[in-house]
């Protein structure tokens, strides 16, 4: 039987090997008792210099938190530009992988799941887009503050 199109586990930080010591200790301090997990990863198109495993957890309310897991894809990009023969080199590139776990203790991840007009995945995807930039911009903005002294 081939492998192809099926499930990875190993493909996340959060899998069935790790989630029971190494995460979910985390949640249940928290008071959530995982019922789903929705995960998602996004190869971003620069490199964190952050340790890979790196992760961050924030309890979003009582039955809902957020982990976001760092890793490092390393590959090579061709470059072709200001060459004089034909033949493009290739640059050794890395980037950041960045893996969101939305975790809820609830049977729901919304209380409009379920209805006929609530795209579930619409919302996780803008959900995913848009609760990281809450806890990098003010990070951000004191780092940056931190280096104007």
């Amino acid at each position: 039987m081939s492998d192809k199109g099926n499930f990875k586990d190993e493909f996340y930080f959060i899998n069935k090997e790790s989630f029971p010591n190494d995460f979910l200790p985390v949640y249940k301090k928290a008071e959530i008792h995982p019922k789903r997990i929705f995960q998602s990863a996004v190869i971003l198109p620069f490199h964190i210099p952050i340790q890979s495993g790196t992760c961050v957890t924030m309890v979003l309310d009582d039955n809902l938190a957020f982990t976001l897991v760092f890793g490092d894809v390393n590959t090579t990009n061709k470059f072709t530009a200001g060459i004089v023969r034909n033949e493009p080199f290739e640059i050794p590139v890395s980037r950041t992988v960045a893996e969101f776990n939305l975790v809820t203790s609830s049977a729901k991840f919304h209380e409009e799941e379920g209805e006929e007009d609530f795209d579930l995945m619409s919302y996780l995807f803008d959900f995913y887009a848009n609760e990281p930039t809450k806890w990098l911009e003010p990070i951000s903005e004191e780092t940056y503050l931190s280096l104007e002294k």
